[in-house]
């Protein structure tokens, strides 16, 4: 069994997004697939979100219903600590979507309460993998939206463009909005 970041560095996750979203390689003359990567940290009623014999089939995914035959709901990740210090979120979030550790022999940061000092991740979000296989030319390549996301952290960014490189969430929605619609 390959562990998941074995799997995001080797290169088959592009031909896995794929097969998870086969939307992506039908783009429509004029129309830019769409990627939506969702994650809430301990806010999620467990019984309400779970999907059921549907991937809506819960209510709190119920609203996507109309858009079900676009999604595809994973459940059951889990993020296996490979660390000597456990330091949850500082070292977590960052792995999320990129499947690499952070960058533990840096020390840009330092966690007092747990010893250690650490930096940025080490690899590249998914999500900016496939715009660049994809070769979006949208003027927003991808759009990092976030809520308590002030001060930049690796327990508050969860995508990279690269190692060291984490995309800033646009976290106001009134400067996220004026940013999309307004420029």
């Amino acid at each position: 069994m390959m562990s998941r970041r074995r799997f995001l560095r080797s290169g088959m996750a592009a031909g896995a997004a794929s097969a998870l979203f086969p939307w992506l390689g039908r783009a429509q003359a004029g129309r830019t697939p769409r990627l939506i990567l969702f994650y809430t940290p301990h806010g999620t009623v467990w019984d309400r979100w779970r999907p059921g014999a549907s991937p809506t089939d819960s209510m709190i995914l119920e609203p996507l219903a109309r858009h079900e035959h676009k999604l595809c709901v994973l459940d059951g990740l889990r993020i296996w600590d490979a660390y000597d210090h456990r330091v949850p979120h500082t070292y977590d979030l960052p792995a999320l979507w990129t499947g690499s550790p952070i960058d533990t022999e840096a020390s840009d940061y330092t966690r007092v309460d747990h010893g250690v000092s650490f930096g940025w991740n080490l690899g590249r979000s998914v999500d900016q993998e496939i715009a660049t296989r994809l070769a979006v030319t949208h003027p927003f390549r991808t759009l990092e939206l976030g809520v308590g996301t002030t001060g930049a952290h690796p327990a508050t960014r969860m995508i990279y463009t690269g190692a060291g490189m984490p995309r800033h969430p646009l976290s106001h929605p009134g400067r996220a909005y004026d940013q999309v619609f307004m420029g």
